[in-house]
């Protein structure tokens, strides 16, 4: 009566408040009250009645329910992200598998630009995938973070090499660490991780630039032989025979007295 035909909020407020505390945790009190509370889009008290009642509780299933709609409304009614983290963590704490409050948090903590949580968040996602696709964009997602916004470019190199290392021919991964090779202290590394994957994919004039970038930390004589004959094979099934020449005649300067390197 107080509620919708009086239209008095504080006196309905006060009725509804003692009809729940007469039945704490009683989900139909709460209803009653979480109705009138989104009619009259008093969100934050509505949030705070949520967290309240999951308090209550002792059903985890109820209280991820009541925490999950806490952080929404934290998030996207209050614009309160620290909040909202606070929920979603406290979801993760009573139900390890709930895999939308898991992904909702990194987004959250990727719009607050939260970083170093965002690292260990990621971090404590991919130790509990189970799936290696899902493992893989988790892992990707973290490189990025390492390179663009913690400055740690090695760090990344390493996570887009697991990457690799499960999926050969994850294009992503390919893709990020061709765009490091420019870096002169990580190109090595790159392109020793690269290698394996380009044989996968096939790619081979990608691969023949990849065998380049290999030479200029190879030392061993026989090894770069065997990459400058590869790169000259390699060249002669593309097309192009003066580069399949000039490779060879390169592996030649490298061992003039083994004459194997100039036979096809």
């Amino acid at each position: 009566v107080y509620d919708q035909e009086l239209g008095d909020h504080d006196g309905a407020r006060s009725y509804y408040r003692r009809y729940l505390e007469a039945l704490p945790g009683d989900r139909s009190a709460r209803t009653i009250y979480e109705d009138a509370l989104v009619r009259w889009e008093a969100w934050r008290e509505l949030r705070d009645l949520l967290e309240e009642q999951s308090r209550l509780i002792d059903s985890v299933p109820e209280k991820v329910g009541l925490l999950h709609r806490s952080a929404v409304l934290s998030d996207e009614r209050l614009s309160e992200p620290v909040a909202a983290i606070d929920a979603l963590r406290t979801i993760l704490d009573l139900d390890p598998t709930d895999e939308p409050a898991a992904a909702s948090l990194a987004d959250l903590l990727g719009r607050q630009e939260r970083w170093d949580d965002l690292r260990d968040h990621l971090l404590w996602m991919i130790g509990r995938a189970d799936d290696g696709h899902r493992k893989d964009d988790l892992t990707i997602r973290l490189a990025r973070v390492e390179a663009e916004h913690l400055g740690h470019a090695a760090t990344a190199v390493d996570h887009y090499g697991e990457v690799l290392l499960r999926t050969p021919a994850n294009v992503d991964a390919i893709a990020a660490l061709e765009g490091m090779l420019g870096d002169p202290e990580l190109r090595g590394r790159v392109a020793e991780l690269l290698e394996p994957a380009l044989r996968t994919t096939r790619d081979l004039r990608k691969l023949a630039d990849i065998l380049e970038v290999r030479l200029e930390s190879l030392e061993d004589v026989p090894r770069r032989i065997e990459a400058l004959r590869e790169i000259a094979s390699l060249e002669l099934h593309l097309g192009r025979q003066r580069e399949s020449l000039h490779a060879r005649g390169r592996a030649w300067l490298e061992d003039v007295t083994n004459a194997e390197t100039l036979v096809e």
